[in-house]
């Protein structure tokens, strides 16, 4: 895997800009929080959707740092970082409003 340089956000939160795309819509870019304790490959905001001209595509369970158990939607979607694009579920976060990855 190929060596990415992010940065830190105005609060010290590491972060990392990231294009997304959600078929059929085109890729927009977003500034990602690198979150070491999610398990997931992507989160993202449910604010984000329009923007992605985006559907959910499914449901899966998400289990939280303190062991809570809670259902999500998701959705197929292609992450890129420089020329590396990787495609996997993400989930929508519908009380969030960041990115993480």
């Amino acid at each position: 895997m190929p060596d990415w340089i992010g940065s830190f956000d105005s609060q010290g939160t590491p972060v990392l800009k990231i294009r997304i795309a959600i078929p059929p819509t085109a890729e927009a870019e977003f500034e990602a929080i690198i979150d070491t304790g999610f398990t997931g490959f992507l989160s993202v905001p449910v604010w984000a959707l329009p923007i992605l001209k985006s559907q959910v595509d499914g449901i899966q369970w998400a289990t939280l740092a303190d062991g809570a158990t809670l259902i999500r939607l998701t959705v197929k979607a292609t992450v890129s970082i420089d020329d590396v694009n990787i495609t996997e579920e993400a989930i929508i976060e519908r009380d969030g409003n960041e990115v993480l990855i």
